[in-house]
């Protein structure tokens, strides 16, 4: 007997009259989460997620491996398309792609402020020889520091 090609649903039952068959072949639509309108005519996973959809024979008529990405060195998050911010003391943002590695990030380092000293704000900057106070990492455009060094 015959079946739907990937990717559609239905049966496909013999006639006794031409065409000599009958069919209720219908595409699939594109699983959520995905892009695309149905799985024949081509599916992708959403920005910030890898993988592929292709067309199956069994029910749900597609396979799926598309997966979040997760969030990019000096970022946090659940996710790239959840969401990824750059960590305490980095400037910049996380934005979800559809290419390798499926984000574009611009989290840098803050550079140490006026009064203080060190490689910069991730990894600690003291006050200069002659000041008091701290300077502390923080998510707060738009320095990404506080200071008190005074």
């Amino acid at each position: 007997g015959c079946t739907c090609n990937p990717g559609f649903s239905g049966t496909v039952t013999s006639t006794s009259v031409s065409p000599f068959y009958s069919s209720t072949c219908a595409p699939v639509a594109c699983p959520s989460g995905t892009l695309g309108s149905f799985v024949p005519y081509g599916c992708t996973c959403s920005p910030g997620s890898a993988g592929g959809v292709n067309g199956s024979t069994v029910y749900p008529y597609y396979t799926s491996t598309c997966a979040p990405a997760p969030c990019p060195a000096n970022s946090s998050g659940p996710s790239v398309p959840a969401g990824c911010i750059c960590n305490s003391g980095y400037r910049g943002t996380v934005v979800a792609t559809s290419v390798q590695p499926f984000y574009s990030s611009t989290c840098s380092a803050a550079a140490c402020p006026a009064f203080s000293q060190g490689l910069d704000v991730p990894h600690g900057c003291t006050c200069n020889a002659g000041y008091s106070g701290s300077v502390l990492a923080t998510h707060t455009a738009p320095n990404y520091y506080s200071s008190s060094c005074s």
